[in-house]
């Protein structure tokens, strides 16, 4: 999908569920373009907002894993 489907500001009103998914969804393709620092970045402003069970459960485990690789654990990587 086009890089600027994935553009997100921090400004933006996170009250609106469709906001927040979008901003998941954001952090998920940096993750996925291994730009974890940035990724956590979302991952950890987002911890701070309202979010659903599930969505948080999603938040924890993706801040997790990138804990894990900022531990420079090498055996991190492979697993995403």
């Amino acid at each position: 999908m086009p890089e600027e489907w994935f553009c997100y500001a921090f400004e933006q009103h996170l009250e609106i569920c469709f906001v927040v998914e979008g901003m998941m969804l954001c952090y998920q393709r940096l993750m996925d373009q291994h730009q974890f620092k940035q990724a956590y970045a979302i991952m950890k402003y987002l911890n701070e907002q309202k979010l659903t069970p599930l969505q948080k459960n999603i938040l924890l485990c993706d801040a997790f894993y990138c804990e894990m690789i900022f531990s420079n654990d090498s055996k991190a990587i492979p697993l995403y």
